[in-house]
């Protein structure tokens, strides 16, 4: 409570008047009490609010320390290895989604801008496939299915250009020409995929379509084969 004083009261000699000032400066002590008690009120919620947040920050160091935990792997030695970040050349299997979710042709349809680019390419690579079945039947010796595969590739290198991604052909590691693999460039990263199943297997059994990346993506210019 604040110290009371009612300077000059003692010399006003109206009664009536003396009364009212005593009240007026009652009220604004009153006033003060109640600003400091508020301020009182408002610092400890204050530092209140400071140790919460303090909180917060140690149960989200020690949740995201035992997610990686988690993930983390143990070798025979003993020794934890946590995983870093997920580096931006991994497409996290939305290749293979799109792949799963391709449609009749290499042209799908619908309203794709929410979709992943990465789960569009896989559309449009199996689509493609399913564009074209014959290229991916049974052959009746190594060079059709040779010549199957090589006209497949560049069907989807050119239906991935036309909606708008850059595609190429690989360039193996040994630095061959992939026969049959593509190079992608999707969120400003190239990407490589193995695009055909069961390709080394003989030539009079049947192939299938895939979206499966390999590692490094070294794109190799090519304008791909027009419908």
């Amino acid at each position: 409570m604040a110290p009371r004083s009612y300077p000059k009261l003692d010399q006003i000699t109206d009664d009536a008047a003396k009364e009212s000032l005593r009240l007026l400066w009652d009220a604004h002590y009153s006033s003060l009490d109640r600003i400091t008690s508020t301020e009182a009120t408002v610092g400890v919620q204050e530092t209140g609010l400071q140790a919460t947040n303090n909180k917060l920050d140690r149960v989200e160091t020690e949740a995201r320390e035992a997610k990686e935990l988690a993930s983390a792997s143990v070798s025979p030695s003993g020794i934890v290895t946590v995983p870093g970040p997920v580096p931006p050349d991994i497409d996290d299997g939305r290749g293979a989604q799109g792949c799963s979710q391709a449609q009749a042709n290499g042209h799908p349809s619908g309203d794709l801008r929410r979709i992943p680019r990465a789960t569009v390419a896989g559309m449009i690579v199996c689509g493609t496939g399913n564009e074209f079945p014959s290229l991916l039947d049974p052959a009746v010796d190594q060079p059709t299915r040779d010549a199957n595969i090589a006209e497949l590739l560049g069907r989807v290198i050119w239906h991935l250009q036309t909606w708008g991604l850059s595609a190429g052909k690989q360039r193996n590691p040994s630095g061959a020409i992939s026969l049959d693999k593509i190079t992608v460039r999707i969120d400003a990263v190239w990407r490589a995929y193995d695009i055909f199943i069961a390709v080394d297997r003989p030539f009079d059994e049947a192939v299938s379509m895939a979206m499966q990346q390999v590692f490094p993506a070294d794109p190799v210019a090519d304008g791909g084969i027009a419908d």
